[in-house]
């Protein structure tokens, strides 16, 4: 009884970390975009996002190597798919980010709620319990409501597309990402290190890609000739809490994908809504949504979120995910660390 509580309060703990670090990826993002003119950052959104990738290639590196150990080649074709929707997203969420708010965006990027529960019922494991489908719903519903303000117009094709385009990325690359996780036998932190390889190799590539275009990496002065020094601070350092708190939401999805689904994943992206308009109204002064449709959307979410929650743990007490693994992933086990240690020069 005491083990299961501690795993549960484990598995809360991921979602609580995943929860806190999108929404400081998303403010920074926000800052990012915000202090730099025409919303076009200093550095370039390829280079943004190669720095996330080659962070989180690191993290996994330097865990894996005080572990297992395990730097082979072997299984790496399973890891290519996942790895290049993921780049593809990242890429397509900064480019947007040119042209929309978080806040904004982020209403119409909860499509991906559905489309991730459909997907998951057919390809990973079927939802049959009722309750958490109405539950989902209601979820859609708050988050919708939440968010919608009569002055809000759908008049840019080029964000609802790019965003649908997102929508559908996403959940297909969650799912064959949990597929990935919970099928191959190979530590959690040896399958990261193969996605996040092919995830820096892509972003090298687009890099390249673009170098070969003419566009620049580095915009130098951008920011520097009419606006004060102490902006400029800002907008470096808003980049630097956009790449470490995005490399760490990264790394905690895997976790939450390994022990729970990616349904968990995205019901928490519609609290991590909830609350970077909240903070986006504190920081940047932007609230574009109406506050009773936001105070009623926000009750529903709540009460939503929490049904869904105790719906999926009767059912994973009543029936064993086939997929599910007992191990946790070997951050706080490091069997070959003593050996290893004392091995180096």
């Amino acid at each position: 009884m005491l083990e299961g509580r501690e795993m549960a309060r484990s598995k809360f703990g991921f979602v609580v970390a995943y929860v806190l670090a999108d929404v400081i990826r998303s403010l920074c993002a926000e800052a990012m975009y915000a202090l730099a003119p025409d919303r076009k950052p200093l550095i370039s959104i390829t280079l943004v996002v190669l720095l996330v990738e080659l962070s989180k290639f690191f993290a996994a590196f330097v865990i894996v190597f005080f572990t297992s150990g395990n730097f082979g080649l072997h299984d790496l074709r399973h890891f290519v798919v996942p790895a290049i929707l993921y780049f593809a997203n990242s890429c397509l969420y900064y480019w947007i980010l040119t042209g929309a708010s978080v806040s904004g965006l982020s209403l119409l990027m909860h499509v991906r709620l559905p489309l991730t529960a459909l997907v998951h019922h057919f390809l990973v494991k079927k939802q049959e319990s009722l309750r958490a489908w109405i539950s989902l719903a209601f979820v859609f519903v708050g988050v919708s409501l939440a968010q919608f303000s009569e002055h809000f117009a759908f008049t840019d094709a080029r964000v609802l597309l790019v965003t649908l385009i997102i929508c559908v990325n996403s959940s297909v690359a969650s799912v064959v990402n949990e597929r990935t996780l919970k099928t191959i036998s190979m530590p959690f932190w040896d399958q990261q290190l193969r996605m996040y390889f092919f995830g820096v190799v892509s972003s090298v590539v687009a890099v390249h890609a673009s170098i070969a275009q003419g566009k620049e990496m580095i915009s130098v002065g951008i920011n520097f000739e009419p606006i004060a020094r102490n902006s400029a601070v800002a907008h470096l350092l808003s980049l630097v809490g956009c790449v470490a708190s995005g490399a760490a939401a990264g790394i905690l999805t895997g976790f939450i994908i390994y022990r729970l689904d990616n349904v968990v994943k995205v019901v928490s992206n519609s609290v991590i809504t909830v609350v970077v308009t909240l903070a986006s109204y504190v920081t940047f002064g932007i609230f574009p949504f109406a506050p009773l449709n936001f105070f009623f959307g926000t009750l529903i979410l709540a009460i939503a979120s929490f049904a869904y929650a105790l719906s999926v743990t009767k059912d994973n007490e009543g029936q064993k995910a086939s997929f599910e693994r007992k191990e946790m992933p070997a951050l706080w086990k490091p069997t070959k660390f003593r050996a290893r240690i004392q091995a180096m020069p």
